[in-house]
């Protein structure tokens, strides 16, 4: 049996990055009920979506009134991963602004860390930073530029089942990986923002798990299914309770 001051460590250190000054005194002032429920519920000042350098990133992350949410975000941008920079700086994939990572984590995935899953995989789906980072940029059924023509590419379609959602052995194929590319043609980028190329989508009906589509719906299924998915099908605090967070149902009503 944890005593008050164990109890009291145990909330601060799971849900955040341990005991700040403010926390502990806020712990204190309402109680462990209370303070669980208004990391929670979204009632404290919002993350500072400025500043995205490491020592920007820890002071945010150490002085947010939102601890669970900072906690979260670094569980969800190390999931929904990219790189800084472009391996070659010559090809069509050349990084975009240091493909914006401060863009990608305050636009793609911090507003929706206590949501739905399958919104927040559609929007690192359709950051500008995933989009080069995993190539589906130039995704297209058929592409010329500078004189070199790119045709599918199935790197992200096959990431983002892989390592975003069904994981290894999860019941896809090869066939799928390819019909997935095909569905994500033409999901690019122009001006440093999304953009759907239709005139480089795969129009064509396709088939894999998701069963067969029609040509103008085919683009926007693909992810929705991989979200639904029996072993996936979760908010995103559900799958960052199964990490080292260890913020599970469980978890927070042993606190």
């Amino acid at each position: 049996m944890l005593s008050a001051s164990q109890q009291k460590e145990h909330v601060l250190n799971r849900l955040g990055h341990g005991q700040s000054v403010w926390h502990s005194n806020r712990y204190d002032a309402i109680g462990r009920a209370a303070y669980v429920t208004e990391q929670l519920d979204g009632s404290l000042a919002a993350i500072s979506a400025t500043g995205t350098t490491i020592g920007n990133k820890m002071l945010r992350d150490v002085t947010s009134r939102r601890q669970l949410e900072a906690a979260l975000l670094e569980f969800w941008f190390n999931h929904f991963n990219i790189s800084t920079e472009s391996l070659n700086q010559n090809q069509v994939v050349k990084t975009i602004r240091g493909r914006m990572v401060g863009h990608h984590q305050n636009v793609a995935i911090l507003p929706y860390l206590l949501g739905d899953f399958g919104t927040m995989l559609l929007e690192t789906a359709k950051s500008p930073s995933m989009l080069d980072y995993l190539d589906n940029r130039i995704n297209f059924e058929d592409e010329v530029v500078n004189g070199k023509t790119y045709g599918g590419n199935d790197n992200y379609a096959r990431e983002v089942m892989e390592l975003h959602t069904i994981g290894v052995n999860g019941g896809y194929n090869e066939f799928d990986i390819t019909e997935a590319a095909r569905i994500l043609t033409g999901w690019s980028v122009t001006n440093d923002a999304y953009f759907f190329k239709q005139a480089r989508h795969d129009f064509n009906a396709k088939r894999s798990w998701v069963s067969r589509t029609p040509p103008a719906a085919a683009k926007k299924k693909v992810l929705p299914s991989s979200a639904s998915w029996p072993t996936i099908r979760r908010r995103p605090i559900s799958w960052a309770a199964s990490s080292s967070l260890d913020l599970s149902t469980r978890s927070l009503q042993q606190v």
